[in-house]
Formats: structure tokens, sequence, C-alpha cells
């Protein structure tokens, strides 16, 4: 079976810190990338378990960055160079960008309900109650999406 590589954006890390769960996205794939546009946002030093990647095409992040944030156009720039992975973006247009191109990605309450469903975690609600209690946004509909996806 093939490995399951995530590229993650710098918001995503930043949240699973806040409520002590960046863990989760170690356990939820086999090896976790960022870029060093990431690195430099999340201000701290990243867990040694995630590897920070160069990327080899600087015109593609280039053109990247002229239609969206730096680090997530460097996870985008370096999906593209990376077979078969995922980027975790919670921004609606990186998403949308993703989308456009058959990019596999997901957000970060997307990250908790695959950890739910791998036994990862055993239920999801108790994270989102403490992701509402952050300055992260999303519509109740989607935090109710989550629990019904969740069977909670």
């Amino acid at each position: 079976m093939s490995e399951v590589l995530v590229i993650s954006d710098t918001s995503s890390i930043i949240l699973l810190d806040k409520i002590g769960e960046t863990e989760i996205l170690n356990k939820c794939f086999d090896k976790v990338y960022a870029t060093p546009v990431v690195a430099r946002e999340f201000g701290i030093l990243l867990p040694d378990w995630i590897i920070v990647q160069e990327i080899h095409d600087k015109v593609r992040q280039e053109k990247l960055n002229a239609i969206m944030d730096a680090g997530e156009a460097s996870v985008l720039a370096l999906a593209a160079e990376i077979e078969e992975c995922y980027v975790l973006i919670d921004d609606n247009k990186a998403r949308k960008y993703a989308e456009a191109i058959s990019q596999k990605y997901l957000g970060t309450l997307g990250l908790i309900l695959r950890a739910k469903r791998l036994g990862i975690i055993p239920s999801v609600r108790p994270l989102l109650e403490k992701i509402k209690k952050t300055d992260f946004r999303a519509s109740e509909s989607l935090y109710d999406l989550i629990l019904e996806e969740a069977n909670e």
C-alpha cells in the first residue's frame, strides 16, 4: 500500500497547536510536509516529524503568490511536485484552486473527521468545541455536517 502524504498550510498547524492536537496530523498521514514559507509563518520550530521541503518550481510559486496568500501558494506549488498527496488548507480561494486542478485537499475540520474515521480519536465533538473557542471561523452548518458525518 502506498504512503499517504499531506502538505500542510500554516493555519491548520496553528489551529491544531492552539487546541493541543498537532499530533493528529502526524497520526493521520504517513508523511507530513510543509514549505519553508509555512515554517516561517508558523514562527516557532515546527514539530520534528514535519518535513520542510523546498519548492523547485519557483515560477509556479510566484504565479500562485499573485492570486493567494504565500503560504497557500507554496503548499499548492509543492503539491504539484509531489505525486499523490493531499493539501491541508482552510482558505476558500486556495481550496477552489485545488479543486480546479484536481488536487486532493481537506481542511482542518476534515482532518479531525479523518482522525475519527481512522480511530485516532474517539469523538470529534470535544475538538470542535475547542476550535469554536479560537479565532477560527466556520459556519454552524459546517460544524453540524462534521458531527453528522462522524455519527455524533
